[in-house]
């Protein structure tokens, strides 16, 4: 039988038995975090609510209500910070609740489609909300006003596809950008940090002579970043043979395709 701190905290993250008769089951969990008392936070889709294992006490209780007479329907992330922030998929709102669970704040409405993941800067008291079904990272002030927004739909870098969980570490915005299966990082006013590129250019039939096959090619990698402060680049170009008419030199070589990517991005 487990007795050790260790051993709780293993049994109520699997399902436990709290106390020593009573069980409750986890059935969809999505997120958590613990509180400095070691009570264990987390987001239960199935469940509707906010699963709190009080260790101490050896209590456990649901948090059901996001709102006066109104009840979590899909509640799906949640951080710690003078309160707690619930964000719910199918109300598209995030809600505020106090140490006992009461609710005491909400926004987002009309402007959020399907929040998931929560972070929060801890400078201004800033929340970022991941709006999978808008395809952005949306930044609201400590009292809820909506500030910004970050990204859109596509694959380059910034750009969305389903942004679903955040984390907020010293000053840079971690994004996961599900169904692009990477992590994207943002500084905190949105700014992009860094791009990650892979670019393939028409060469045409055959290489020009002396410019060769890669003019485009090579044009595209140093001028995508064009005019703006991208602190972490990295760029992999491929002159792709077709049956095109060769690629030779001419005004304002790859400036047009790059230009209108990176405006895209931005």
């Amino acid at each position: 039988k487990l007795r050790s701190g260790a051993g709780r905290i293993l049994r109520a993250i699997a399902g436990l038995a709290v106390g020593k008769r009573r069980y409750q089951e986890l059935r969809r969990p999505v997120a958590g975090f613990t509180d400095a008392d070691g009570s264990i936070f987390v987001a239960d889709m199935s469940l509707q609510g906010i699963a709190k294992f009080d260790m101490a006490q050896s209590k456990f209780s649901i948090w059901r209500n996001a709102a006066r007479r109104e009840a979590f329907l899909f509640a799906c992330s949640q951080i710690r910070e003078l309160g707690v922030y619930v964000s719910d998929a199918e109300k598209g709102e995030v809600f505020r609740l106090n140490a006992e669970g009461d609710p005491v704040g909400r926004f987002g409405a009309g402007i959020l489609k399907r929040p998931l993941g929560l972070a929060r800067d801890p400078t201004d008291g800033a929340v970022f909300v991941a709006d999978s079904e808008d395809y952005k990272i949306k930044k609201f002030s400590a009292d809820g006003d909506f500030l910004s927004a970050i990204g859109g739909a596509g694959q380059t870098a910034g750009a969305l596809n389903t942004p679903t969980y955040l984390a907020f570490s010293n000053g840079v915005l971690y994004v996961s950008d599900t169904f692009n299966f990477r992590v994207q990082e943002f500084d905190r006013d949105g700014r992009l940090t860094g791009m990650d590129v892979r670019a393939a250019c028409n060469a045409g039939a055959y290489s020009v002579h002396p410019w060769t096959a890669g003019i485009e090619a090579l044009m595209a990698g140093g001028l995508l970043a064009g005019p703006y402060k991208v602190a972490h680049y990295r760029c992999e170009v491929v002159a792709v043979a077709t049956h095109t008419t060769p690629a030779g030199p001419y005004r304002g070589v790859a400036r047009p395709a790059t230009t209108f990517v990176m405006e895209r991005v931005l």
